[in-house]
């Protein structure tokens, strides 16, 4: 994937919520809230989906224990994610809008005139990668950016086998041979949902994966620069 960098792109960044896990890692926020400001000081659209991170997790996992319903976790995911997403606004600034978009109809309207549009998620029983995903389909992205723990995708899970490998492309096919086929339930996401990827392929969606641990990552892929694993979609 090669993105043309002489005029302005429209850009859709997934930031997973392990930026925002456990003691608030403010150094790296601030740093998103700088290239996102240099990014669309650069004329770039952008639009910031926040996922709700471990945090979100603990809360849905106590929830469950206390016998609260699929729809009360999916609920406290929502709020959590869009806390996130409140976070991020702060450190961004003037240049995003104040508001965290409750539809997808908002989130575009916020893209389209102009600011950084930065939200969490938007409906029950959908994954936070979903809604980039229809944000980036709706807005007709050059790029959809999604940032994890980890520097892209493994032929299998990194974090518990260390001879994992990291591809530097991966078909829309082989992704999903690499998602465990488990029921949608709040807080379980793995790196991309089926939903997620359902949206990508019908829009023929150009997205990135990389490590969302250097912020700067982000520059990066909006220069051409090949960074993380590419996710490649049939024409």
């Amino acid at each position: 994937m090669k993105l043309r960098v002489s005029r302005a792109l429209k850009v859709v960044i997934k930031l997973g919520g392990f930026a925002f896990t456990g003691e608030m890692d403010e150094q790296l926020i601030g740093e998103y809230g700088k290239v996102l400001n240099e990014i669309h000081s650069r004329g770039h659209g952008v639009a910031v989906v926040t996922g709700g991170g471990r945090r979100a997790r603990s809360y849905i996992e106590a929830a469950r224990r206390l016998g609260g319903t699929e729809t009360v976790c999916d609920q406290i995911g929502i709020l959590v994610s869009k806390i996130n997403a409140l976070t991020l606004i702060s450190s961004i600034g003037d240049a995003a809008s104040p508001i965290v978009p409750n539809t997808l109809r908002e989130a575009v309207y916020i893209f389209q005139a102009g600011k950084i549009a930065v939200s969490g998620g938007l409906s029950p029983a959908q994954s936070t990668n979903a809604v980039a995903a229809l944000i980036a389909e709706a807005v007709k992205a050059d790029v959809l950016i999604h940032l994890t723990d980890v520097e892209g995708v493994y032929d299998r899970d990194p974090k518990r086998f260390p001879d994992a490998r990291k591809m530097d492309h991966v078909s829309i096919g082989e992704l999903r041979s690499l998602i465990s086929p488990t029921g949608i339930r709040a807080g379980g996401y793995t790196l991309m949902d089926p939903t997620a990827l359902g949206v990508i392929e019908r829009s023929k969606l150009r997205v990135r994966v990389a490590s969302g641990l250097d912020p700067w990552n982000v520059k990066r892929i909006i220069q051409g620069e090949q960074v993380g694993t590419s996710i490649q979609v049939e024409a």
